[in-house]
């Protein structure tokens, strides 16, 4: 005579659970990790994006333009004329605050100008920018030609 069953025994679903458990104490501080390091690395995306867009408009134009670092917040600023005042492009990016991770500039890198040729005015060396979040760092360069370097400087 054969048994027919409906559903899981309570030992069986007990079970499953404990597995289930046991994985998620494994993965989950790798997940927190992941995150961490996604969040420092789409950081340094936005910075180096904003440090490009601020040498591409200055090349374009053939204008001075500048990028701009305070508390964690970027933005880029450009000329209207030759010796005209510096006007914001764009909008200001809370970094920081928008993915959790401290921003912390060398004190040649919280204001990078660019001139029309697209080269950077640095004084003491390239511009460094590190970024961390938990154990999590990370870093990019800017040179006195005006590259970033996204290995961190050399």
């Amino acid at each position: 005579m054969t048994r027919n069953r409906d559903g899981v025994t309570l030992l069986e679903l007990m079970v499953v659970l404990f597995i289930i458990g046991i994985l998620s104490a494994i993965g989950l501080p790798r997940f927190a990790s992941m995150r961490a390091q996604a969040n420092v690395s789409a950081a340094k995306d936005q910075v180096a994006s904003s440090l490009s867009t601020a040498r591409a408009a200055a090349i374009r134009r053939g204008l001075p333009a500048q990028f701009h670092m305070t508390n964690g917040e970027v933005w880029v600023t450009v000329a209207e004329a030759v010796n005209g005042p510096q006007v914001i492009m764009g909008a200001k990016t809370a970094v920081s605050e928008n993915l959790d991770v401290i921003v912390v500039p060398t004190a040649n890198a919280e204001t990078i100008q660019y001139d029309g040729r697209g080269f950077a005015t640095l004084v003491g060396g390239n511009g460094k920018i590190r970024f961390s979040q938990g154990a999590r760092t990370d870093s990019l360069c800017v040179t006195r030609l005006g590259v970033i370097l996204k290995g961190g400087c050399l």
